[in-house]
């Protein structure tokens, strides 16, 4: 049954609201994954553009432009990096909330664990000695 001690009524009563609460931070990171997509296609397609654009100055042996473009370029696949960067870290944000809305449906009190935990040993115990 329900452990009966302190911390699992406090638990209890608090588990609809840790559940709400962490689907509706999911349901915020994977807008803010999404989000943050766009901006990483929309600067993959300015980088594009760039790389078009230095391959044409190059041939036409313009330095000062071609440079310019190169830096500006650069600049874009610093940005890039980062919003990838930015994407991974809200992903395995967006996992471990998915976890812990797992965890505060399920979850049961130490309490049990332990006592489990412990006749477990102890029925172990046994049996390692009749080996």
């Amino acid at each position: 049954g329900v452990c009966s001690c302190d911390l699992m009524k406090l638990f209890e009563q608090k588990r609809s609201s840790y559940t709400q609460e962490m689907t509706q931070a999911h349901r915020e990171t994977n807008e803010s994954i999404k989000k943050v997509s766009e901006q990483l296609k929309k600067k993959e397609q300015e980088i594009d553009i760039l790389q078009d654009s230095l391959t044409k100055l190059s041939s036409l042996t313009n330095r000062a432009l071609a440079s310019a473009c190169e830096v500006e370029l650069r600049n874009q696949e610093a940005e890039c990096k980062k919003l990838e960067a930015l994407i991974r870290d809200l992903a395995a944000h967006a996992q471990h909330s998915e976890w812990l809305v797992r965890v505060t449906q399920t979850w049961s009190c130490p309490c049990n664990m332990v006592a489990k935990h412990a006749a477990t040993a102890n029925s172990l115990r046994l049996r390692a000695k009749q080996a």
